[in-house]
């Protein structure tokens, strides 16, 4: 026996309902292709406005002067009920916030040809560099180490702009190093350029620590943001404390080589 549906035909109402339901396609959750969609939705909504009158302050008042006799008599009639209407038209404002949830059907995705091969492997950070075991002064810098030194050029005291000195020559190198010859004619310059560069290539040459790296910060700093050689002082304590780690003697750094 065939079923029949509310209007006389016989499946129609299931078939009508499958065709409406959207078809959605899964997808490996792992495949991301970001593409943004949007669409223009016309929202309307039903007002009701439901009107309110609130009577203010009455006021009475003597209409004449007072008169011998109940109302009904003259010059009074009868009371009889005085009815009026009134009206007001009255203006209503308001602002509606209209929103609207999108939803994706029917998605999927486009992915390259596959590949009979795993995945290529990550590459492994590159080693650290080896560790120093103690550090030198700058005389070693400029004699018995000199090609060692020339290998680690070009090195930069600064950070670029005020002062700063990019060093790229041997003969620059040397010649900083020396701090009787120096780029300065500021004594106490001349001394944080020969510290600074010594422990530029002493942390190049793997004798690091924390407060060598702070100290090398500072004077680069320093350099960068100075016009002209007039901070004595600052130059004097900045390049104290380089000399400290290039000698061995700063806290928990690498003590210092036998040159």
């Amino acid at each position: 026996m065939t079923n029949q549906n509310d209007c006389g035909c016989a499946g129609a109402n299931a078939s009508a309902q499958a065709a409406e339901q959207p078809q959605v396609t899964l997808v490996d959750p792992m495949v991301n292709c970001p593409v943004t969609v949007s669409d223009q939705v016309c929202l309307q909504a039903d007002l009701e406005i439901v009107p309110s009158v609130t009577t203010q302050t009455i006021s009475v008042k003597c209409v004449g002067g007072p008169v011998l006799g109940p109302c009904a008599s003259p010059p009074m009639t009868a009371p009889t009920p005085c009815r009026f209407s009134v009206s007001q038209v009255i203006c209503a404002e308001f602002k509606l916030n209209f929103s609207a949830e999108a939803a994706v059907r029917n998605t999927s995705a486009t992915c390259e040809m596959p590949a009979l091969t795993p995945c290529p492997p990550t590459p492994p950070p590159p080693p650290p560099p080896p560790p120093g075991s103690c550090t030198h002064t700058i005389g070693f810098w400029r004699n018995q180490g000199v090609d060692l030194t020339t290998s680690f050029l070009p090195i930069l005291l600064g950070n670029g702009g005020g002062l700063s000195i990019n060093v790229t020559t041997t003969a620059q190198a040397v010649a900083i190093l020396q701090p009787s010859s120096g780029p300065s004619s500021v004594p106490q310059y001349n001394q944080l350029y020969a510290q600074l560069l010594a422990a530029n290539l002493n942390v190049l040459n793997g004798a690091t620590c924390a407060a060598a790296t702070a100290a090398i910060a500072a004077a680069n700093e320093f350099l960068s943001a100075s016009d002209t050689p007039d901070q004595k002082t600052v130059a004097a304590a900045l390049a104290s404390t380089l000399e400290q780690y290039n000698s061995g003697q700063l806290d928990e750094c690498p003590g210092h080589c036998e040159d």
